[in-house]
């Protein structure tokens, strides 16, 4: 949808490049950069996920992959991911942007981004890993991975709740 990402980008880039052709352009050209990223909001990430699944958990919902993996989806889909700042850095080499891991609070979870993106084709594979509050006594956290991967305009998301269901079933 038109409001499935918002928030503010500031880009610091140093490449070079040169050929004769689109394509030999895109793939001879090098360089590195930081990524500043401003109240960003992305639809479809509530981290208030964590709590939901863990709710159902208690109140009878097997740990078993499947049905959590289910749940998480859902609950995942009723809301916005609201991360105040971060920043991070990259590289340009063979027609990819690579972007480093980006480590920031988000609100509810603590948010890790990775991917790169193919300048050529114009793809992206994101992998963004959400981290939920520790319960005590133990200092594990819970964790959501999702990846975002396919043409920019309209990238296939993927979640991973096996990390979270190992949580589960470790605190139980």
């Amino acid at each position: 949808s038109r409001d499935a990402l918002s928030g503010r980008v500031a880009l610091q880039l140093d490449a070079e490049g040169s050929g004769l052709s689109p394509a030999a352009f895109i793939g001879s050209v090098t360089g590195n950069g930081t990524l500043l990223l401003e109240d960003l909001q992305i639809a479809n990430l509530d981290t208030r996920a964590f709590d939901g699944v863990i709710r159902a958990i208690d109140q009878g919902l097997a740990i078993d992959q499947a049905r959590v993996q289910n749940t998480v989806s859902a609950a995942l889909d009723k809301g916005r991911l609201n991360i105040p700042w971060a920043e991070g850095t990259f590289a340009i080499a063979s027609g990819q942007v690579r972007l480093g891991a980006m480590l920031a609070p988000a609100q509810g979870a603590d948010m890790n981004l990775s991917g790169r993106f193919e300048l050529g084709p114009g793809a992206v594979n994101l992998r963004l890993a959400l981290s939920g509050p520790p319960k005590p006594p133990t200092p594990d956290r819970p964790e959501i991975v999702v990846s975002y991967r396919g043409p920019l305009a309209a990238p296939q998301r993927s979640v991973d709740a096996s990390m979270l269901v190992t949580w589960l079933a470790l605190d139980r």
